[in-house]
């Protein structure tokens, strides 16, 4: 037993005191604008991280014309944040700021945007983030009982996702990419940002379009190819679509923003790239998708065609139905450059496994005349030579 618990207490008490004076002290030096600091010097770690990562999108044109547009939204009242877009190479539907300005739009998400207007309202509510400092903001709220920010020092791989990109996030590209903000923030950055795309002269109707657009592509994926990142989330695009058709208002009759040749113009490097993307991703929905859209738009560019052969083969490898769809994209190819060796390779197989041997005949030999020195050569030799046995002996 304690023979003096009066004292004992007494002393604890004190030590209680002083711990709480030293943090009321500590509290009043940490400062907004230090706390601030803190967190552009965290996020320009976070971006360095990103931009050394061999994940960033290299086309200068897109880049040039992405930015444009960004300053355009933004308009003038934007110190000390100085906006910028950076394109990252991911499926996944995603975009995020951070607290300079910096924002990363993933190119899973530029690729099913149909023209600049919907650009403008994603570019809208993201710098919106930015400008009105929500990521301070937010960590300040969530002060602990000591440090505000100890935990910045979590840089990356702690977050239990999937995919490179979320694992090179820290806690500011986190919640900016994965969790978002607080609902207040983000229906502020939706009522501001549609300001600014209106402001801007874009057409406002394609502002609630725009995540349409992303839940439609978002439920053609099964659940177990979803990631969690911010806008690939259902509830937080059903957020989104509510908060902008509620700000349109009386102006949510039917309008368009007509076909955007620029938009498509300077994304057409993109979406087609993107399609490459999400069949490595195991995204065949979306990438079939995507590639329908390319072709009401570019028609001629026989890739394309390759591109939905290879997600049909894929998909359904032993399919005899697609694989037939198979062979007349195959068709499609070499009507638009006959020189593609292996569609004139495919197609002869698939009409001599058929027994259409004088179907066959013509695509093998045209395969060998542009490659002669094929690996395959005496395979595709053999198949020749008796298609032709075949036809001398009838």
């Amino acid at each position: 037993m304690t023979r003096y618990p009066f004292f004992q207490n007494f002393a604890t008490l004190g030590i209680l005191c002083f711990g709480f004076s030293l943090y009321a002290q500590e509290k009043k030096t940490r400062t907004f604008e230090n706390d601030e600091a803190e967190i552009w010097k965290e996020s320009q770690i976070e971006q360095r991280k990103m931009e050394e990562s061999g994940l960033i999108y290299q086309d200068d044109s897109l880049t040039a014309y992405l930015n444009r547009v960004l300053i355009k939204v933004a308009g003038d009242e934007i110190n000390p944040v100085v906006p910028r877009v950076r394109v990252i190479k991911s499926p996944v539907l995603n975009a995020f700021a951070y607290p300079n300005g910096t924002m990363y739009i993933h190119s899973g998400l530029l690729a099913k945007m149909e023209n600049e207007s919907q650009l403008a309202t994603l570019f809208g509510h993201e710098i919106t983030h930015s400008t009105n400092r929500h990521a301070i903001l937010a960590f300040r709220s969530q002060k602990s009982n000591s440090d505000a920010l100890a935990f910045l020092g979590i840089i990356s791989g702690g977050f239990g996702l999937i995919g490179a990109v979320a694992n090179l996030l820290g806690q500011v590209g986190y919640m900016a990419s994965v969790s978002g903000y607080s609902q207040e923030k983000e229906k502020e950055a939706d009522v501001l940002g549609f300001q600014k795309m209106k402001m801007a002269g874009y057409t406002i109707t394609e502002a609630p379009k725009l995540f349409e657009i992303l839940k439609r592509d978002l439920d053609q994926e099964p659940p177990a190819e979803k990631q969690s990142f911010f806008f690939s989330s259902h509830p937080k695009l059903n957020d989104r679509i509510k908060n902008y058709n509620q700000l349109l208002g009386a102006n949510s009759k039917p309008d368009s923003a007509g076909v955007d040749s620029v938009f498509i113009k300077v994304t057409r490097k993109l979406l087609f790239d993107n399609i490459s993307i999400d069949i490595q991703s195991g995204r065949y929905n979306s990438a079939y998708y995507s590639s329908t859209v390319y072709i009401k738009r570019f028609p001629s560019d026989y890739r394309v065609y390759l591109l939905q052969a290879e997600i049909l083969n894929k998909r359904y490898p032993d399919n005899t139905d697609k694989q037939a769809e198979v062979m007349e994209l195959y068709k499609k190819v070499v009507g638009l450059d006959s020189t593609q060796a292996d569609a004139q390779k495919n197609l002869g197989k698939w009409y001599y496994k058929k027994g259409d041997y004088t179907g066959a005949l013509p695509y093998l030999e045209t395969y060998l005349k542009l490659i002669p020195n094929a690996k395959d050569k005496g395979y595709i030799e053999g198949y020749i030579r008796k298609i032709k046995t075949s036809m001398d002996s009838k």
